[in-house]
């Protein structure tokens, strides 16, 4: 298994992210499109799955036309960062408007957002500062090192809350989640009838994502049985909950902890 050289991992991780700004764009123009003239959610739609998930993007827009012309914007300059990225056009052309409308978009929806977007931020940042001058190696592996080290730690903060809370030592946040609020799914009810499958899974979650960061350092075999472990993880919870944006986030970040990984693994083979 060999090294993915810098371009072709800004090039994927960037190739995921736009799709994942693509399809979280297409849901808030579902909502838009939704909305009744006074502002409220059509009946049919307010009742859908689809609704409760999402709605709260909704939130504090008046002026929506302006709002998701934005959106799209944004959704638009990231698939063209990407493409560009792989033509080797200079993808700082659109990444620089993609970094402004993420930002702005991370503000104006700051009661809202969620990981993924703040995740969509710090992978922007570094692949910008990268597109300025790609043929530097070492401030590619430096940027890629960034965005493996941030998921690496949001992985680990994620599994050191839930390890911090009796609630998912016990099964019993992970049974509430399931059965209540945006994302109520069928394994619900099996959950409340389970308990201790719930406790099973939730020490499974949150061992998952304690362990996460000793992919940088295990080697290539152990790093990519827990690369394959996340991305079952991430589409698991795609599927269930309905939450797509996550799994191309964070698993599109994937190969920037691969090339990370086999920097370090070289390293530690020299010493």
């Amino acid at each position: 298994m060999q090294t993915l050289d810098a371009h072709t991992c800004f090039a994927l991780i960037l190739s995921a992210h736009a799709f994942s700004v693509v399809l979280s764009t297409a849901e808030f123009v579902a909502i838009q499109r939704s909305l009744l003239p006074g502002g409220e959610l059509d009946i049919e739609f307010a009742t859908s799955e689809r609704s409760r998930r999402a709605r709260r993007l909704m939130a504090g827009v008046n002026s929506g036309a302006a709002i998701g012309g934005l959106l799209i914007m944004r959704a638009a300059s990231a698939v063209a960062g990407a493409w560009l990225l792989w033509t080797g056009g200079p993808a700082w052309v659109a990444l620089a408007p993609f970094g402004l409308l993420t930002a702005w978009r991370n503000l104006r929806f700051a009661s809202v957002a969620n990981g993924s977007w703040i995740a969509e931020m710090l992978v922007c940042l570094p692949a910008l500062l990268w597109s300025f001058n790609p043929g530097d190696e070492m401030l590619a592996r430096v940027c890629l090192a960034v965005i493996a080290a941030h998921f690496c730690i949001a992985y680990f903060g994620a599994g050191l809350a839930k390890v911090s809370s009796s609630g998912w030592r016990n099964g019993k946040s992970l049974t509430w989640t399931c059965n209540h609020g945006p994302f109520v799914v069928p394994v619900g009810r099996l959950l409340l009838k389970q308990p201790s499958l719930a406790i099973a899974i939730s020490w499974v979650v949150i061992v998952f994502e304690l362990g996460f960061v000793f992919s940088l350092v295990s080697g290539p075999e152990i790093c990519l049985v827990i690369l394959i472990v996340g991305a079952c993880f991430h589409l698991l919870n795609s599927l269930l909950f309905g939450v797509h944006w996550f799994l191309w986030t964070f698993v599109g970040a994937y190969p920037a902890v691969w090339h990370t990984m086999r920097l370090i693994s070289d390293a530690i083979n020299i010493w």
